[in-house]
């Protein structure tokens, strides 16, 4: 299939698609001529990408999952270096939680001085 229905199958646009292929996640991908042709496992390799995407990972920590897919794929141990990214993920995510809690509760705080402040001076 040409990028044009990769691109509606995955909900990714042109441009993103040639990205990730510019930087090698797609190392299987065919040519025809100048025409990029995608099998159904480019098109769920993309999938994935879209979906590491979603979650809050970068290219660079995608590029390293897919790698251990592929090697799971070939071995079928459990791929513990995917665990690993995962659970820095999740720990960056626990710290920017925090971090926003504590910046609420500033806001939250501020809204009450402020509002205290005009009812005083009603």
């Amino acid at each position: 299939m040409r990028i044009g229905q990769a691109a509606r199958l995955t909900g990714l646009s042109h441009k993103a698609i040639r990205h990730y292929d510019g930087l090698g996640l797609l190392p299987g991908l065919r040519r025809d001529a100048s025409y990029r042709d995608f099998s159904a496992a480019d098109v769920d390799r993309l999938r994935l990408i879209a979906h590491g995407r979603s979650l809050g990972f970068s290219l660079e920590d995608i590029a390293a999952m897919l790698g251990e897919v592929d090697k799971a794929a070939l071995a079928c141990p459990a791929p513990a270096p995917m665990a690993a990214l995962i659970r820095a993920r999740l720990d960056d995510i626990d710290r920017e939680q925090a971090a926003l809690a504590r910046q609420q509760r500033r806001l939250e705080q501020a809204l009450h001085h402020v509002t205290a402040r005009a009812a005083a001076s009603a």
